[in-house]
């Protein structure tokens, strides 16, 4: 009786944290912030580059990543319309990450396209709308340019 009880506080100490070597965690937490308004960005990604912990920005540019073993690490934060921002950041026993971000907004600038009909194999839609007058939608064929003889043109129903 007196080894089971031994096992029990053993077992329950050992539950408890007792004996077991911890390993320290922290939490690196900061705010996503327009660079140019100081506005905050709201769903932007942070994450921890080569791990699985990452997150996205609240309405209020914060983030919180949580668990974080001690270290130095790579933080990514990425949104739609800005350039990534990229820093390394160390983690200590001691005290938990703050990172302040600014993103600098990303024009991007496509080249001039043209919008050209297609012709293929001598083969053209007609230009007119493919909607009648009162909505409804009307079915054309495409035809084939009569300019060469040979067998009768075959319409073929476009929807």
């Amino acid at each position: 009786m007196n080894g089971f009880l031994s096992y029990v506080v053993l077992l329950a100490a050992g539950l408890a944290g007792w004996g077991i070597p911890v390993i320290a965690q922290q939490r690196i937490a900061g705010k996503v912030v327009n660079a140019e308004t100081g506005e905050p960005i709201a769903g932007a990604s942070v994450f921890v580059n080569n791990t699985t912990y990452g997150t996205s920005s609240t309405n209020s540019g914060d983030f919180e990543l949580r668990g974080i073993p001690v270290g130095t690490y790579e933080v990514v934060v990425s949104s739609v319309g800005y350039h990534t921002f990229v820093s390394p950041i160390r983690v200590t026993e001691s005290r938990s990450a703050f990172l302040a971000v600014k993103l600098e907004p990303r024009s991007l600038m496509l080249d001039e396209v043209t919008i050209m009909p297609f012709e293929a194999a001598g083969w053209i839609l007609p230009s007119h709308s493919a909607y009648a007058s009162d909505g409804s939608a009307r079915l054309s064929a495409p035809h084939k340019r009569s300019t060469e003889a040979g067998p009768p043109d075959i319409p073929v129903v476009a929807v």
